[in-house]
């Protein structure tokens, strides 16, 4: 099976300090053939990821690791875009000048406020509701590729996302999911949570629900931050997938997407 990581962060980012090299090397120990760092990105100045990201460094180095890789890695180049909906003018004049192969849409913030403060303030209930709410907003109005990290607010919670939880916002979720296909953005199976939490985002309904209205753009994340958390969760994301019926997942290349069968194990 092709093996392949479209969401990690390097020192490029600021909540990691892997250098961008180190990411590469464990992803060759990782067995991996392909990865996309995609890092946070804002143009709001209320939230934490403003003004951390120099593009020009970032370019120069990715440029370094590409180049130093080949033959061994293919490594690309995205960005992960906080709360795009909210400055889809801004981010649509960013990167016409500056192409990159996957820009990664997710919801961080409500409000300008992090989601940690949101589930401590307003218990898990509302949270989920108004962070739901705040990703529909995101799948209608972003010009996104990927959408990831579809439940992240149970991170925040410290549990896992039940079947309750998935009932008592199915409406909006449904919602979700349906503009997702419609406007062709993918869901990403992110392994980030399968650690603490033995669960992958999103959970296993959220996967069906989605095969369900039709979707077939999956990719699939580490949300690696250090190099020993590469890769994480991809097996069990390529097992996620198959119970519920898709062929393959994707990568993206120039905002593309790409197939990778799993037939090819």
């Amino acid at each position: 099976m092709y093996r392949a990581d479209s969401h990690l962060h390097s020192l490029h980012s600021f909540d990691s300090t892997a250098p961008m090299e180190a990411q590469c090397e464990a992803a060759c120990a990782a067995g991996m053939e392909e990865i996309c760092f995609t890092e946070h990105f804002s143009v709001n100045p209320l939230v934490p990821t403003y003004g951390y990201l120099d593009r020009a460094r970032y370019d120069a180095d990715y440029a370094t690791c590409r180049g130093a890789f080949a033959g061994r890695l293919r490594v690309y180049k995205g960005i992960e875009l906080c709360e795009p909906h909210r400055y889809a003018e801004r981010y649509r004049e960013l990167f016409a000048r500056g192409p990159v192969d996957a820009v990664v849409g997710s919801v961080h913030n409500v409000d300008n406020g992090k989601l940690r403060a949101l589930v401590r303030d307003e218990g898990p209930d509302r949270a989920c509701e108004r962070y739901f709410s705040e990703l529909r907003d995101m799948a209608l109005r972003a010009e996104i590729d990927v959408a990831a990290h579809f439940d992240l607010v149970k991170r925040y919670i410290g549990a896992p996302f039940t079947e309750r939880e998935v009932e008592h916002n199915l409406r909006v979720i449904g919602e979700i999911l349906q503009i997702l296909v419609e406007r062709g953005i993918a869901l990403e199976l992110n392994g980030s949570t399968l650690g603490s939490l033995g669960q992958l985002m999103p959970c296993e309904e959220i996967v069906w629900l989605y095969a369900q209205k039709g979707g077939r753009l999956l990719t699939f994340g580490s949300d690696a931050h250090s190099p020993e958390k590469l890769g994480q969760g991809f097996a069990e994301a390529a097992a996620l997938a198959k119970s519920c019926g898709f062929p393959g997942f994707y990568t993206y290349r120039a905002r593309r997407p790409v197939f990778h069968p799993f037939e090819d194990e």
